[in-house]
């Protein structure tokens, strides 16, 4: 079963719940089931033709709700798959293109088939492959013409439904003035966070994967450095406050109280379990590649990688490192998830700047957002918060160095860094000096 026919067919029921005035137009291209290779999008289509043909009002509580009394939701993967289909469907507006496109796949694996038999002597076998290849050449010409007919102006439509209905938003993070000035992880994106050794950004993404675990937004962090022990314990570090647990000496110290930190925390770990992956040996772009596809396809709404420097590249980096973000962000639209790449600036950086970030210029081109974090002395700036303006102490700036889906492109944000607890805290904006 190729990727296509999953992606398709998933689009093909997801509009069909999503509007229930494209089925008539659906119908007249896939008229039943028999068009899908995935079954369990068949399953799901064959109940929504079922509920249309009663003249029910379809949605996906409505449609659950149906598969269960025909004890059919189990085997399409219970009500997470219904939920992954229609989100994962960008608009309506192109039901009967995707239809179209299933409709072609299943032409083309028919014409696969039959070039494995034998032509009999009735000539029958080749009769149905001229047919077959008729319809196939037909086809493609109408998905041709409809790519070129889809308007700009119905594509900013789509987008708009989405984002009225709720399905296109972006994932809140726990610093407001960052979600708000960037709104980095809105869906089909791609973020970078920068920072020279010590900035904390490795710690400050781990804080963000918790707080994402502990609200139940499934998640993935690819750590291409160090082993899955070692940013768990960071993480439990984190979550008790207790930096002593990243070091030996300071396990030691509190050897009588470890079993009951883990005890406590238990539910806490056996989620950042399921969020961290490590890598066993150093992975190529390729590599890379497929483990974010792999996430993504099993839902996974935000995947990050921690740090993409530690890829290997294969062949001239300009040319493997634009292939290898035009792939992953084609894996971010597809998917509707969110890609988080953390990163090192070049041995030559000077300030923060798109242009000092590790790699080549493809990443700062590709990513919709690039934030930076830099580590310095206490400083003390004049800090624009809800509360008003005031002077206040930071040991962190986060420099907003492209925000394409907001508006808080070259502002600079104040953090304060708690080396006990290893996180970070937002302050507000520090305001500019005249």
């Amino acid at each position: 079963m190729t990727e296509q026919s999953l992606v398709h067919e998933a689009a093909v029921c997801g509009s069909m719940i999503l509007d229930s005035g494209v089925i008539t137009g659906v119908l007249t291209v896939l008229p039943d089931s028999g068009y899908f290779e995935n079954r369990a999008a068949a399953t799901v289509f064959d109940a929504i033709v079922a509920l249309h043909r009663e003249n029910r009002l379809i949605d996906l509580i409505v449609l659950r709700d149906y598969l269960a009394a025909k004890k059919q939701l189990a085997v399409v993967g219970g009500v997470d798959f219904l939920m992954r289909t229609a989100e994962s469907t960008p608009s309506a507006v192109n039901a009967v293109y995707y239809a179209k496109k299933v409709k072609e796949r299943y032409i083309a694996r028919q014409l696969q088939a039959l070039t494995s038999q034998t032509t009999g002597d009735d000539g029958t076998l080749a009769e149905r492959m001229n047919i077959l290849s008729r319809d196939l050449r037909e086809l493609q010409g109408q998905l041709d013409a409809d790519g070129e007919n889809q308007s700009k102006t119905e594509q900013l439509q789509g987008v708009f439904d989405s984002e009225i209905a709720g399905r296109r938003k972006s994932l809140p993070m726990p610093w407001e003035g960052l979600h708000w000035y960037t709104r980095a992880f809105l869906p089909g994106t791609v973020t970078m966070l920068c920072g020279n050794v010590g900035a904390s950004k490795s710690l400050m993404a781990m804080q963000l994967f918790a707080h994402y675990a502990e609200s139940g937004v499934k998640t993935a962090l690819y750590e291409l450095e160090e082993d899955t022990p070692f940013h768990l314990r960071r993480a439990l570090a984190q979550k008790t406050g207790l930096s002593a647990l990243t070091y030996p000496e300071g396990v030691s110290e509190l050897s009588c109280a470890v079993p009951g930190i883990m005890s406590d925390n238990a539910d806490f770990l056996q989620k950042m379990g399921k969020v961290l992956f490590d890598a066993k040996n150093q992975q190529t772009h390729e590599q890379i590649g497929q483990w974010i596809n792999d996430r993504a396809h099993c839902g996974c709404r935000l995947i990050g990688v921690d740090p993409i420097t530690a890829a290997v590249s294969n062949g001239k980096p300009w040319i493997a490192d634009n292939a290898f973000l035009q792939n992953v962000k084609g894996i971010a639209v597809r998917y509707g998830c969110s890609i988080l790449f953390i990163t090192h600036p070049t041995k030559s950086m000077m300030y923060p700047d798109v242009n000092q970030i590790a790699g080549s210029s493809a990443f700062s081109r590709f990513a919709q957002t690039i934030v930076w974090l830099e580590s310095h002395d206490t400083k003390n700036s004049m800090i624009k918060s809800c509360c008003g303006s005031s002077q206040s102490e930071h040991t962190r700036t986060l420099h907003v160095l492209k925000a394409r889906n907001s508006s808080g492109g070259g502002l600079r944000l104040a953090y304060h860094f708690d080396p006990a607890s290893l996180c970070v805290s937002e302050i507000g904006i520090i305001v500019k000096k005249r």
